[in-house]
C-alpha cells in the first residue's frame, strides 16, 4: 500500500488524517514543520505528500520550491492541504506546477479519502504508461508523465473553481464572479492543450510501433 506524508504544524490535524488514512491501509509519516519534512522526504520517499501552506518557519510554498530545486525530491507528488481557498491568484504562483492536487480544509472523511485515492490511482496509471514508453524513448516518456501530472492538477483546479463559482452564485455573492469564469475557461483550454499533446505522443508511438513490426 502507498506511503503518505502528512505535513502540518497542528498535531490534532495530523492525528485525524493519520487515523483516516491508516484505516484505508495507507502507511502514514508525519512532519510538524517544513524543515522536518525535507529531512524525512529523502529517507521515506512517500508516494504522496499532503502539505500544509501556513506553518511557522518554512511554509508550504517554501517546501515545494525547495523540492522542485532538488533532483532527488522533485518527482515526489505533492498535494497542498490547507485552509487557504484556491483563488485565481494562487495558480499564478511559479511553484504551483509542482503540485498534483489542492485540498481545502475543513475536509470530510469521505472527501479526503476519495481525493487521496483518486490522485494515487491517476499517478499509478501515469507511472505504468511512462514505464511502457521508456522502452521506446526516455525523453518522450518523461514528457508524457509531466503532461499527465499537469492534467491531473488542472482538472482538480477546474473542479474546485467550478464548485466555488457555484457556491458564490447560490449565495448571491457576485464579487469576482467574472475572474472565476475567466479562470475556468483558461483552465479548460489549458487541459485541452495538454491532452492534445498527449494524443500526439500516443499517435507518434503507434506509428513508430507500426514501422517496427
Amino acid at each position: 500500500m502507498s506511503t503518505i506524508m502528512v505535513v502540518d504544524d497542528e498535531a490534532d490535524t495530523r492525528y485525524v488524517v493519520r487515523q483516516l488514512l491508516e484505516k484505508e491501509g495507507y502507511t502514514v509519516v508525519e512532519a510538524a514543520d517544513g524543515e522536518t519534512c525535507l529531512q524525512l522526504l529523502k529517507e521515506k520517499k512517500p508516494d504522496l505528500v499532503l502539505l500544509d501552506i501556513m506553518m511557522p518557519g518554512l511554509d508550504g510554498w517554501g517546501v515545494l520550491g525547495m523540492m522542485q530545486s532538488d533532483p532527488e525530491l522533485r518527482s515526489i507528488p505533492v498535494s497542498m492541504f490547507t485552509v487557504k481557498p484556491l483563488t485565481p491568484e494562487t495558480i499564478r504562483k511559479k511553484e504551483v506546477e509542482g503540485l498534483v492536487n489542492y485540498i481545502v480544509k475543513p475536509f470530510s472523511k469521505d472527501g479526503l479519502v476519495k481525493s487521496v485515492g483518486q490522485t494515487l490511482e491517476a499517478l499509478s496509471q501515469a507511472e505504468e504508461e511512462k514505464a511502457g514508453l521508456e522502452l521506446l524513448d526516455r525523453s518522450v516518456a518523461d514528457e508524457y508523465e509531466a503532461l499527465t501530472r499537469q492534467i491531473i492538477l488542472h482538472q482538480n483546479f477546474l473542479s474546485l473553481f467550478k464548485e466555488v463559482l457555484r457556491q458564490r452564485k447560490e449565495d448571491g455573492s457576485m464579487d469576482d464572479i467574472q475572474s472565476f469564469e475567466d479562470v475556468i475557461k483558461s483552465e479548460s483550454m489549458l487541459i485541452e492543450g495538454y491532452m492534445a499533446r498527449k494524443r500526439e505522443i500516443e499517435k507518434l508511438i503507434e506509428e513508430r510501433d507500426g514501422k517496427r513490426r
